[in-house]
């Protein structure tokens, strides 16, 4: 009876390994068929990133470009602006003196306007102080 019992448990054995081998063998074959999907899903994904990258590279191209443009605009208004508030204003010019060039301020038309109303202002408050002194 031993030998039966211990033949009957080793079958047992075999059994439950030959159960468990099975169990396994269908466990490996869903993780395949699940690393297959993970693989197709990251040839995809791959694709779309690298899709993406040129989008990007693009992109950065583009902004680049208008930044360039933008900063073209901003620097031909500032120029623009200097150059209306020289001719009201004043500016400084190089001007030769003999064999010299030498820096001279130039006054604007602003300047020269305020200084012919001094002018003015000065010429009045002269006539009416001999005015005052007259009397």
């Amino acid at each position: 009876m031993t030998l039966k019992k211990t033949l009957e448990e080793k079958e047992s054995i075999i059994d439950q390994l030959k159960t468990a081998n099975d169990e396994q063998q269908k466990e490996i074959e869903r993780l395949k068929y699940f690393i297959q999907r993970i693989e197709g899903d990251r040839e995809l994904l791959e694709k779309e990133f690298e899709k993406n990258e040129a989008k990007k590279n693009i992109c950065k191209m583009a902004l680049a470009k208008y930044l360039r443009m933008l900063q073209e605009i901003h620097n031909k208004d500032r120029r623009s602006k200097i150059a209306r508030k020289s001719i009201s204003i004043g500016q400084m010019i190089h001007k030769r003196i003999g064999e010299n060039f030498k820096q001279i301020w130039e006054d604007g038309d602003e300047v020269l306007q305020l200084k012919s109303q001094l002018l003015e202002i000065v010429k009045e408050k002269e006539s009416l102080e001999k005015i005052k002194r007259s009397k």
